[in-house]
């Protein structure tokens, strides 16, 4: 978490329940649906959002939140180490982000790591052989380097491979 000091204080919404926090960012717990309240607020203070990808209808209204207050282009979406290479969660994640027309074909071997929308409607995915913590750390550095990467003019039409 040491890679985003630059933006300010990390914080993570956590549940009473997580028993031992681990280490990282500094959690803010809440109960019941006082989540949303909580993590709404924080999107709207946040230099940047990172949003773990589930079949959840936590993060079907999180997406719904985040367009409803044009933050898209703050937010990096993560797969899973566990199911980064499961072309079906990329496809639920890019359907509830309005993607419904991009078909995403993952060569064999190759993993979906992160997603994030540097400009409105231009998507970047990082798309890896390995999952391991490395790609994942560099997929924490993905607004830094859309920062200096000119821009595809296909709607998610950028693929950063490593």
């Amino acid at each position: 978490m040491s890679e985003f000091t630059y933006l300010g204080p990390v914080v993570a919404v956590g549940t009473p329940s997580d028993g031992l926090p681990p280490l990282g960012a500094a959690r803010q717990y809440c109960r019941g649906e006082e989540w949303r309240e909580v993590v709404s607020s924080l999107m709207d203070n946040a230099s940047l959002i990172v949003a773990g990808v589930a079949r959840s209808e936590g993060l079907v209204w999180k997406i719904a939140e985040l367009r409803r207050k044009n933050l898209l282009s703050k937010t990096i979406f993560f797969l899973p180490p566990t199911r980064a290479a499961n072309p079906e969660l990329l496809d639920h994640l890019l359907r509830l982000l309005g993607a419904n027309d991009v078909a995403l074909n993952l060569a064999h071997g190759q993993a979906a790591i992160a997603v994030s929308f540097p400009a409105p409607h231009h998507g970047l995915l990082l798309v890896s052989a390995r999952v391991a913590e490395a790609e994942y750390e560099l997929a924490l550095r993905l607004p830094r380097l859309a920062d200096h990467a000119p821009l595809a003019r296909e709607p998610l039409g950028q693929t950063a491979r490593c």
